[in-house]
């Protein structure tokens, strides 16, 4: 009671520095409202990916895909202002707390529960294993297909375009997402190290084209066709080698994961090679806070699986503000070549380091995934 009053001082406190550095009550009323909802979308997906319910996921991913494309519309079309960050980081946390909170109260209701992946019978293919999404994926192809036959504004090609990247994207997000909660690096840097690179693509066309309305649907339908196909197959994977969700609870220490960093560090070279020093400040800037980003990412991916309000809130904290500030330094130059390679590098050496952060924190504190 007493975390949740300082809390909410803090909360006021920020909306009052938002207003005297300039912003509208208008503009914060509804950064409040959006910031709020938006997380609270995320928490629901975030959690209906590691459950057994697979409509419960469909109907969250489209949820929680509306929030994020109109966040990041009504935030790239007004350049996302910092006076708004306070406020933003405020809301967003008591959105990521009330997801928690109503993604339970769904669970409990639904009867959805923790799905880990099965152990994995090796005579049945990975093709059997993903026949139980068929009616999701039948679903949202009609979807796809039903944008194109209305949608005239935008050609083929680019419709496709939007939704194979959109698919891909989530498709290695989810895998990411299952991965980065166990206790594998390999497996989630792999997932990790792509997901990020078709990501910067598919952001850099939609913000191209003004995050128009019209590439809603695309990005939406494939994104969730991309989500449920890619958390099945994380699963999979995380049951085929025999990882573990918890085991690092019992474990004499958390493993650094060396070999990865080590990798990543060589992408200087080709950095250097196609851009030599130009711009190197930004381009240094960019690996930093992506670097950031990534940590709070797989921070707050593991509070919302595990039984810890108090990690859910301070990792929210974190995450939300570096979020707003990495997607300012991209969207303020529409994601420039020369920002891909520290970008990418930056989130798979974060997200390394935010997967054994994490593990050092839950070990500590008995944090377990329920």
């Amino acid at each position: 009671m007493r975390q949740q009053k300082i809390f909410g001082w803090a909360s006021l406190l920020a909306i009052i520095t938002s207003y005297f550095c300039g912003a509208t009550i208008g503009n914060l009323i509804f950064v409040v409202i959006m910031a709020f909802f938006q997380n609270l979308a995320y928490g629901l997906q975030a959690r209906a990916r590691m459950r057994d319910n697979n409509t419960y996921h469909v109907i969250a991913i489209f949820v929680a895909s509306f929030s994020f494309f109109y966040t990041l519309q009504y935030l790239s079309r007004n350049n996302l202002p910092l006076i708004l960050l306070p406020t933003y980081i405020a809301a967003t946390c008591y959105g990521t707390l009330w997801g928690n909170r109503v993604s339970m109260f769904i669970e409990k209701k639904i009867g959805a529960v923790v799905d880990l992946g099965q152990p994995i019978d090796r005579k049945i293919g990975f093709v059997d294993y993903l026949k139980v999404l068929m009616p999701s994926a039948i679903v949202l192809l009609g979807i796809l297909v039903s944008q194109l036959l209305l949608v005239r504004r935008y050609s083929i090609i680019t419709i496709i375009l939007v939704a194979s990247l959109a698919l891909l994207e989530s498709f290695f997000f989810s895998v990411t997402t299952i991965t980065r909660n166990a206790n594998n690096y390999t497996i989630h840097y792999i997932a990790t190290l792509i997901q990020n690179i078709i990501k910067f693509v598919s952001l850099k066309i939609l913000i191209s084209e003004k995050m128009s309305w019209y590439l809603l649907l695309p990005q939406t339908s494939g994104g969730a066709l991309g989500s449920i196909t890619g958390t099945a197959s994380g699963k999979y994977v995380i049951a085929k080698h025999g990882e573990s969700y918890n085991s690092h609870l019992y474990s004499d220490g958390i493993k650094i994961p060396f070999k990865e960093i080590i990798i990543t560090s060589s992408f200087v070279i080709p950095q250097l090679l196609l851009f030599g020093i130009f711009d190197w400040r930004y381009a240094s800037l960019v690996l930093v806070v992506s670097l950031a980003q990534a940590v709070a990412f797989s921070l707050i991916s593991r509070a919302r699986q595990r039984d810890s309000e108090q990690y859910t809130l301070l990792t929210s904290i974190f995450s939300n503000g570096v979020w707003y500030f990495t997607v300012y330094l991209l969207v303020a130059k529409e994601l420039p070549a020369v920002a891909i390679i520290p970008y990418v590098a930056g989130s798979l050496i974060g997200g390394m380091l935010g997967q054994g952060i994490g593990m050092a924190i839950e070990k500590k504190f008995d944090i377990k995934l329920k």
